[in-house]
């Protein structure tokens, strides 16, 4: 049981920087609409569920959380999806009390 939240542990972090590499190299070069990226998205989590193959305890399990991974989270940066909206709200308040 370790084993496998371990796994997909290493498979999101994969994920993430694979998403950071590409982000800078190229993705922000291509313009793709975020719904065909969000269809994409839901394609590569449906076809385990339609292929009824036994993907556990084999490295297409891993594989495939990290496709669906880097999917999501391209599909949250094109959609604007703000992972600094707290930092930001705090830099604006201190602003404004410093213009008092």
């Amino acid at each position: 049981m370790l084993s496998i939240i371990f796994g997909y542990l290493i498979s999101t972090l994969i994920a993430i920087m694979l998403f950071l590499l590409f982000k800078y190299s190229f993705l922000d070069n291509i313009s793709v609409s975020k719904w065909m990226i969000l269809l994409i998205t839901i394609v590569i989590l449906i076809i385990p569920i339609l292929s009824r193959s036994n993907i556990l305890n084999s490295i297409w399990q891993y594989l495939h959380a990290i496709l669906f991974l880097f999917f999501a989270i391209w599909f949250m940066h094109a959609s604007g999806f703000n992972f600094n909206y707290f930092s930001k709200k705090n830099k604006s308040l201190t602003t404004y009390e410093k213009k008092k």
